[in-house]
């Protein structure tokens, strides 16, 4: 199962290079360009930011 997922992996960033290479091709003048990861479906996510727990934060979960 491993290997087969890291090689569909694998195909699908060679297949979204060449969809942001196409892309880029066509985009606009002063437009931003696309990256690979737009266009591939085993991009993860960022994980989000750490941040400092609020005051209203914490009455929420211990329930004050």
């Amino acid at each position: 199962m491993m290997a087969r997922d890291g090689r569909l992996e694998s195909e699908w960033w060679q297949t979204a290079q060449i969809l942001a290479q196409q892309a880029n091709l066509n985009r606009g003048k002063g437009q931003p360009a696309i990256g690979a990861e737009k266009f591939n479906p085993f991009t993860r996510a960022k994980p989000p930011k750490p941040r400092q727990a609020t005051d209203e934060d914490l009455r929420i979960l211990f329930g004050e």
